[in-house]
């Protein structure tokens, strides 16, 4: 199940029932509302009415574990981070199917587009990689070594920062997407994960799940 939460009474108000599919991971919020979400079995990728709280279709994978999801601003495409089968896959979401896979290796963890995009980014997990992917013509252009355990990826606002967890060293790490290089490290704590992006631009959110905290970075 999905839950949902109301965040000014901060209490769960209902549920979205998964039916058949299991462990919903990854799930991110499209301009138009709805919701894309992964589930690990079956893989699948699924696109839920928030507010009649059901899913609307549900686009089976034939990769393994696809883990987080993004989605295109015009919510035609989506890709997902297969942590299970080493892979990266395209979805078309106008006509609700599988359209390509790309084989990064490793065990992908988190997706994020470039603000133009034009470029999607990859980490692996156990490849201490990030993958260039180029997300117009659908082809592999770089792959960047990031040691520490690369885990979510976010891009700043502006789309000069790409910034990726890293789960084993517990540091997060910021790229520069145009020329992908690594250009700085903070450490955050032990076994760093879950991250986000105010909408401002100016902070990042990063937890440590070992320790059981979150910590708010300043970014300049």
């Amino acid at each position: 199940t999905i839950t949902v939460i109301d965040l000014l009474a901060r209490q769960a108000v209902g549920e979205i029932d998964m039916g058949e599919f299991r462990r919903p991971h990854g799930i991110v919020r499209g301009a138009s509302g709805r919701l894309y979400v992964t589930t690990d079995l079956p893989a699948a990728l699924h696109i839920i009415d928030a507010k009649k709280r059901k899913i609307l279709y549900s686009i089976k994978l034939t990769s393994k574990l696809p883990h987080m999801v993004c989605v295109s601003s015009d919510e035609r495409k989506a890709w997902t981070a297969d942590a299970g089968s080493g892979t990266v896959t395209l979805v078309d979401l106008y006509y609700r199917r599988q359209s390509n896979t790309f084989a990064v290796g490793g065990a992908p963890m988190g997706v994020a587009l470039s603000a133009d995009e034009k470029r999607l980014f990859a980490t692996t997990l156990t490849g201490n990689e990030v993958i260039w992917i180029d997300a117009v013509a659908n082809t592999i252009r770089r792959r960047l070594g990031v040691p520490g355990g690369p885990s979510r990826l976010r891009v700043s606002p502006d789309g000069k920062r790409l910034f990726t967890s890293l789960i084993t060293s517990g540091e997060v790490a910021v790229l520069d997407p145009q020329a992908f290089l690594e250009v700085k490290r903070v450490a955050v704590g032990q076994r760093v994960e879950g991250m986000t992006i105010d909408p401002t631009g100016k902070h990042l959110y990063i937890s440590a799940q070992a320790e059981n905290h979150i910590m708010k970075l300043e970014i300049p």
